[in-house]
């Protein structure tokens, strides 16, 4: 009926499970290989970074089985990126092996059963989110996956993110004057002072009173007319703009919204010259998006008023 055609070589038939790309599928669910836990047991401790890479590797494909996998392997990966000297810590070691621990104890994930509720659990930090999908099997709370990811653009306690941000936003000309008077004074810098600056710094000086520091680093906070919420602004560097647009609109997680959703989504926690013009032209330029928009041309004709005494004819052929 579906003129589908199966290779029997491929094909295995009456078996309780199988093992399918490094994972065994059951009809309890699906576990992790029991090969690949065993040379994990007796993985020794990276001693550079290529190592380091092919261990993060493997739990990465792994990593919904982890939970708070993100955030167990955070410094791990901080030893793998291009500016870091590879010095491996007391922390690092601590990851390693509860990584290790994590998949050698993992559960079987469960299929999703449209008969049962949904249990959501998430959890949310200054540097990353997680999230358990489950469902209640009988007595049993049964895991569907793990979920977890890292944030960007975020403050942390990391040292080194203020400088890196605060760097940024010195090597912006229209951020840089605001920012340089902001840490030597609170005091309104005059017209006179501010006029040979460029449109978009003229356009920051008009909402002085709202700049602030945050360990050296320049946010806009932002009140409710009402006054009943507020929150802060990232004043984002021109160079950053491009990086959170793609985050909050172009990933998994944007869901690829229209102007007004992706506009309320970034300025939560983002703000910049100019942020609603690039919103909406980041939007309409989007080629999966504009695929998708219905066309607003018209299907009929206008309706018009006949005019009195007018000959209406048809031809037939």
């Amino acid at each position: 009926k579906a003129n589908l055609k199966l290779s029997p070589k491929k094909c295995r038939f009456f078996r309780n499970e199988v093992s399918y790309l490094e994972h065994i599928i059951s009809e309890d669910g699906v576990k992790t290989d029991p090969e690949k836990t065993k040379a994990v047991v007796g993985w020794p401790r990276p001693e550079a970074v290529h190592d380091l890479r092919s261990f993060l590797g493997l739990y990465t494909y792994y990593h919904r089985f982890v939970r708070n996998f993100s955030a167990i392997a955070r410094s791990l990966h901080k030893l793998t990126e291009a500016r870091s000297n590879f010095n491996s810590t007391e922390e690092c070691e601590k990851s390693f092996n509860s990584l290790k621990q994590a998949l050698i104890t993992s559960p079987v994930l469960t299929y999703p059963r449209t008969d049962k509720e949904y249990i959501l659990v998430t959890d949310a930090s200054n540097e990353g989110k997680g999230a358990v999908l489950s469902q209640k099997i009988g007595n049993e709370e049964c895991v569907i996956p793990y979920f977890s990811k890292s944030l960007v653009l975020t403050t942390t306690n990391d040292p080194c993110f203020p400088n890196e941000v605060q760097k940024a936003q010195l090597e912006d000309p229209a951020i840089r004057p605001i920012l340089e008077t902001k840490l030597n004074s609170e005091d309104l810098p005059s017209w006179q002072e501010i006029a040979p600056e460029s449109p978009a710094t003229k356009r920051y000086w008009a909402v002085w009173d709202s700049l602030h520091l945050k360990d050296g680093v320049l946010y806009r906070k932002w009140e409710s007319n009402d006054g009943s919420s507020c929150r802060w602004q990232l004043i984002l560097p021109k160079s950053r703009i491009q990086e959170v647009q793609r985050e909050t609109h172009d990933s998994a997680s944007g869901g690829h919204f229209g102007v007004m959703k992706t506009l309320s989504k970034t300025r939560e926690r983002f703000y910049w010259d100019r942020l609603r013009a690039d919103v909406e032209k980041w939007c309409r330029e989007r080629l999966a998006c504009g695929a998708r928009k219905r066309p607003k041309t018209r299907t009929k004709g206008r309706l018009q008023r006949a005019i009195m005494w007018a000959h209406l004819s048809k031809e037939s052929f």
